[in-house]
C-alpha cells in the first residue's frame, strides 16, 4: 500500500523532482532511450516473457496508461491487500478485489483530472520499478516475487512513497498466443 510521504522520505521526493527538472529531456516520455539524460530504456516492454510483463506493469502505470494495464490484466484477475492495510484503511475490502475494481482504482489514478474526496488532488506523477527476486512454476501459472519501489507525486511538495513486496501469478494470455497476463497480484509486507 502506499502511504503519505513521511519527513524521512521527503528529501527523496523532493529530490527527484529536482532531478527532474535539471535533466535534459524527460524520463517518463516514451521517447527516452538509454542514452545520456534521458532517465533510461522506457520504451513499452512486450508481453511475451514473464520479465517482460511484470516491466510492462510498471511501465503502464509510469506512463498512467489504461489500455495497456487492460491489456495486462487477466479477466480473473485478482488483488490481494495486506491484512494490516485493510485495518488501517477502512475502504479496502480485506478479502480483496477483482479486475473491474482495480481498473477502477487505475482509471482514477491515471485521470489528471480525477481528485479524490480525500486528497482533494489529482495524480500528476507516477514512478514505479519493480525488480524481480523471485520466480517459480506453481499450479496457476509462473509466481513471481517482486521489489516495488512506487512514488505517487499530486505536486513538487506532496506525495506519496512506499517500499513493497508483489507476487504476481503470471499466466498466458489465452486470447493472444505467446503472451501474458497477469491473474493475481498480492502485497506483502515491505521489505
Amino acid at each position: 500500500m502506499v502511504f503519505r510521504t513521511t519527513s524521512r522520505k521527503a528529501p527523496t521526493a523532493l529530490g527527484l523532482i529536482a532531478l527532474l527538472l535539471f535533466l535534459p529531456g524527460c524520463p517518463f516520455s516514451p521517447e527516452s532511450d538509454k542514452g545520456g539524460g534521458g532517465g533510461g530504456d522506457d520504451r513499452e516492454p512486450p508481453r511475451t516473457s514473464i520479465a517482460d510483463t511484470i516491466e510492462l506493469y510498471a511501465y503502464a502505470w509510469r506512463q498512467k496508461r489504461l489500455d495497456l494495464y487492460e491489456q495486462l490484466l487477466h479477466e480473473q484477475f485478482e488483488y490481494i491487500p495486506l491484512v494490516e492495510d485493510a485495518a488501517d484503511f477502512g475502504w479496502i475490502p480485506e478479502e480483496g478485489w477483482g479486475r473491474t475494481v482495480e481498473l477502477e482504482i487505475s482509471s482514477h489514478m491515471f485521470d489528471t483530472a480525477f481528485q479524490s474526496a480525500e486528497t482533494e488532488n489529482s495524480v500528476d506523477t507516477i514512478d514505479m520499478t519493480l525488480t524481480i527476486t523471485n520466480e517459480r512454476a506453481v499450479d496457476e501459472g509462473i509466481e513471481v516475487t517482486t521489489t516495488a519501489d512506487i512514488i505517487v507525486l499530486w505536486n513538487a511538495n506532496d506525495g506519496l512513497s512506499s517500499d513493497v513486496r508483489f507476487i504476481f501469478i503470471v499466466v498466458e494470455d489465452p486470447d493472444e498466443p505467446g503472451k501474458f497476463q497477469i491473474i493475481r497480484q498480492e502485497e506483502l509486507e515491505a521489505f
